[in-house]
């Protein structure tokens, strides 16, 4: 509910990518945010690149619907 861990892989244009980290969520009806950190790697030609790195995500709510 409030975080977890993520993983995922794939493919972008042909090219592997693949990575894991963790996030923290926090959010109320006003919006929130999530925070992210991990690694990611993508396998190139020129050999397997990974950095690591935190990814940070506002959340704001929309008007509903009814």
């Amino acid at each position: 509910e409030q975080g977890g861990s993520y993983s995922y892989q794939g493919n972008m244009g042909g090219i592997g990518v693949y990575g894991s980290g963790t996030y923290s969520a926090s959010a109320d009806e006003n919006g929130g945010k999530i925070t992210a950190s991990g690694n990611g790697c993508v396998k190139t030609p020129m050999g397997t690149r990974c950095n690591g790195g935190t990814e940070r995500y506002t959340l704001t709510p929309l008007e509903s619907c009814e």
